[in-house]
């Protein structure tokens, strides 16, 4: 019974570190683009056109969080942007360290800079690159073989008795 325990507890051990292992690896390898923005202004509607065509077209290479700044329920939203030293809106922020004021919104700067972000990526010292579809199909496996061989030494161990 305690054997039983061991495996168990070792098994999911594993499979907790092999997830935490993949996230990081996969937060590693995301841009994620912070839009900063108030509804009721007249130029961030119009740069909110170039931002939904960013996101359309950089579709799972990108994550685009809109966050506006207007009004007290986004105070969280607006001290954020202040932190950034911004003055004006629209503002964007891309993996909290390129920040792109007002003024420079516009459709092809935001795709070099994600160009220059994905190539960057592109040409880490990861020798194995990995699709998040091929890492899940991977991981799956891993946890059906690891139920497997519990299933077989439960069995063995309950045979022995």
């Amino acid at each position: 019974m305690i054997a039983h325990a061991r495996y168990r507890l070792a098994v999911i051990v594993s499979l907790f570190m092999i997830l935490m292992l993949t996230q990081t690896t996969m937060a590693e390898n995301e841009i994620v683009l912070e839009y900063y923005y108030s509804a009721s202004c007249g130029s961030c509607k119009a740069k909110t056109v170039i931002i939904d065509e960013i996101e359309q077209n950089y579709t799972g290479e990108i994550t685009v969080i809109k966050k506006d700044v207007a009004g007290p329920e986004n105070s969280a939203n607006h001290k954020e942007w202040e932190d950034y030293g911004f003055k004006q809106y629209p503002s964007v922020v891309i993996n909290g360290e390129e920040k792109i004021p007002k003024t420079n919104i516009t459709k092809e700067n935001l795709e070099n800079i994600i160009n220059d972000y994905n190539a960057e990526l592109g040409t880490n010292d990861n020798p194995i690159a990995i699709s998040e579809e091929l890492l899940t199909i991977i991981l799956l496996l891993a946890t059906v073989l690891m139920i497997g061989i519990l299933a077989v030494v439960a069995w063995k161990k309950d045979k022995e008795k």
